[in-house]
């Protein structure tokens, strides 16, 4: 649970069977085509990466996942 890379894999959401709760390092759902960020984790310590086919903001992150470093939209 220190990195969770899902960059890159062609996702419309993130599978119902990965649950993430903390994740200590970083956490990147980039460049897929999620139109939802249902599914992402709880807290981030470090940055979390989620520019998407649906342009999120850092609120829309913020309001979901307590990220303890950057927010990249």
């Amino acid at each position: 649970n220190n990195y969770v890379d899902l960059f890159d894999r062609n996702l419309k959401e993130i599978p119902n069977y990965i649950q993430f709760n903390i994740v200590n390092r970083y956490f990147s759902c980039a460049n897929n085509q999620l139109t939802s960020l249902k599914g992402c984790p709880k807290i981030v310590h470090g940055k979390f990466w989620c520019y998407n086919k649906v342009e999120f903001t850092k609120e829309d992150v913020i309001k979901l996942c307590d990220v303890k470093d950057s927010v990249f939209v």
